[in-house]
């Protein structure tokens, strides 16, 4: 064994010099084993594994150590993340016993630790075929977690899933199995395990919101929304269950449902800013603006750097035109958070209300440079000149976006503007790409001139696209 050089009032060096002693004296038969559980307590802080070993495979073959101890030593070092020190002495004891399950198991967590993922797979592997069924689910959860932390969502959901099928009331599996979905996006095949879940465990309310997850990612949202009601009547605790419904409830614009989504929760839970912000969006969608901003006040009271609270309370003044109002509310907004060219697009819209175009100008031109590769900042940097009766600057806007970025919207805009200039050919020509790049926008071109929804051309170009 190798010489350490320990502090000599250290009670780990006289503990270390007592174990030299008794190995080197053949007389003495047994250690006791309260010193190498200091040993091990302490080799966090020495870390001298060759040593640490080295003492501990010499005692384990002169019988003085047992097995049980170390399965009971292994556990507390897999515990305390000490993976390296926990998997060499899981392969000293299974050299003694190549075949203990238990032993095996610990090997397979102290790689976990270590980040050897394939050799604990593969002892997972070996010991499945002779395993019984509450080892098979063992088993299976390892596995997913294993392939969990290589962000394997795939065989994640694979292994959950037949843990699921073994035992549909595994409540670690019904809540660990969603990230797998959510990556792996197997949302049809989350829907067809949820449901036969449920067919056996009908009362389960994690089943019953991973079912309504798999709906809401479907586009299903009515049945998302049942689904997720079911979670929170069987578990009125069941925090998440609300909040989605309530979101799920807004996406479709059923916002009444949603604020009572929300008061339901309130009657359980003290609300943080999120939910109170949402209460103020609901509220701002039925056209209580006074309620509105009552919500985004309380949020903001309880979350007073939250950018986006302030960016709600500038809309409603937007909506009421207190223009100044509006403008102070975004500037606060942009002073939490440069970066969002929505935040820029609202003030400019507020200066333009209050006749301050150089400022107008100024932070429409600022929103398309924080999100140049996203059509809209541009759009509405065009549409403000066009309610100028700027044509010639909106072009230039639109011709200037085209080097960074396409969509619909700037085929539709250019349009309008060339038919406003009485260029009906090109006008044509832009609006036919408008409608093959997306032919559901097609209100859009009417939003610029209303009148040309009677136009004989107009109606022809549309149905000619109407069917791709």
């Amino acid at each position: 064994m190798k010489n350490n050089n320990y502090d000599s009032n250290s009670k780990l060096n006289d503990l270390m010099n007592e174990l030299k002693v008794m190995s080197q004296n053949v007389t003495v038969d047994s250690v006791e084993e309260t010193a190498f559980a200091q040993i091990i307590n302490d080799y966090q802080c020495n870390s001298d594994i060759d040593y640490t070993i080295a003492a501990m495979e010499d005692a384990l073959y002169k019988n003085r150590l047992t097995i049980s101890f170390l399965k009971k030593k292994i556990s507390q070092l897999i515990d305390n993340q000490l993976g390296e020190l926990a998997y060499e002495t899981a392969s000293i004891a299974l050299q003694l016993n190549p075949l203990d399950r238990e032993l095996l198991f610990l090997k397979v967590k102290a790689c976990r630790i270590t980040e050897g993922y394939a050799e604990a797979l593969t002892i997972l592997d070996s010991i499945k075929k002779h395993a019984t069924q509450s080892e098979v689910l063992e088993i299976l959860n390892e596995e997913a977690s294993i392939y969990k932390l290589m962000n394997n969502a795939e065989n994640t959901f694979i292994c959950l899933s037949r843990v699921l099928k073994l035992d549909p009331k595994n409540e670690a599996a019904l809540k660990e199995i969603w990230w797998s979905i959510e990556v792996s996006k197997n949302y049809k095949e989350s829907l067809k395990l949820h449901s036969e879940i449920i067919d056996k465990n009908p009362y389960s309310p994690r089943a019953w919101y991973n079912y309504g997850h798999a709906y809401y990612y479907l586009n299903k949202y009515e049945q998302a929304i049942k689904a997720f009601e079911y979670a929170y009547i069987i578990d009125e605790k069941f925090e998440l269950a609300y909040r989605y419904c309530a979101e799920v409830c807004s996406i479709i614009g059923q916002h009444e449902k949603a604020l009572k989504c929300y008061y339901d929760y309130m009657e359980h839970f003290t609300p943080d800013g999120d939910s109170l912000k949402n209460l103020g969006v609901c509220y701002e969608k039925t056209g209580n603006l006074l309620k509105a901003r009552k919500y985004y006040l309380l949020a903001r009271n309880l979350e007073p750097m939250d950018d986006e609270v302030y960016y709600f309370l500038g809309n409603t003044y937007l909506t009421e035109q207190q223009w100044k109002l509006a403008a102070n509310y975004f500037e606060r907004a942009i002073s939490l958070q440069d970066r969002n060219e929505d935040y820029y697009i609202a003030l400019a819209s507020a200066y333009d209300k209050c006749n301050e175009q150089h400022k107008a100008d100024l932070f429409y031109r600022r929103a398309t440079e924080i999100g140049p590769e996203i059509p809209t900042p541009w759009v509405k940097y065009a549409e403000y000149f066009i309610s100028h009766n700027k044509l010639g600057d909106a072009m230039e806007v639109l011709i200037e976006a085209e080097e960074y970025t396409a969509g619909a919207e700037l085929y539709y805009c250019k349009a309008a503007i060339q038919f406003m200039q009485a260029e009906k050919f090109i006008a044509m020509e832009d609006l036919g790409e408008a409608l093959q790049i997306d032919y559901e926008m097609r209100n859009k071109l009417f939003e610029y001139i209303p009148s040309l929804k009677d136009d004989r051309d107009i109606k022809a170009i549309i149905k000619y696209y109407e069917f791709g």
